[in-house]
């Protein structure tokens, strides 16, 4: 397959980062490889975006606490809002401990 047409990667509206990191690895069968690099990725634009110096899952803990967060999913203004923070917050966390540092 091609770099060119990966449509089980295009078709999910992969952030441009995590194209630019990890889809040829993806295209080649590398796909642990290409999580991997995804996980990096993001740890990455999270550091950027937030300008916090942390790193891994203790940088997620403070860029999305639902408590007093540095980059907001939503206004935070509902139980349903704050659920939703958490929860990212801590899918975050997991693909640093999981992925990223396994």
């Amino acid at each position: 397959m091609s770099a060119a047409s990966i449509p089980q990667f295009d078709e999910r509206g992969c952030h441009t980062e995590v194209l630019q990191f990890s889809r040829r690895l993806f295209a080649s069968g590398h796909y642990a490889q290409a999580v991997f690099e995804a996980s990096k990725a993001l740890n990455i634009a999270v550091k950027k975006k937030s300008g916090l110096a942390g790193d891994g899952a203790s940088l997620m803990t403070q860029a999305f606490s639902p408590g007093n967060p540095i980059l907001k999913l939503n206004a935070i203004s509902s139980q349903s809002e704050r659920d939703e923070q958490q929860g990212f917050m801590h899918l975050f966390q997991g693909a640093m401990l999981g992925i990223r540092n396994p």
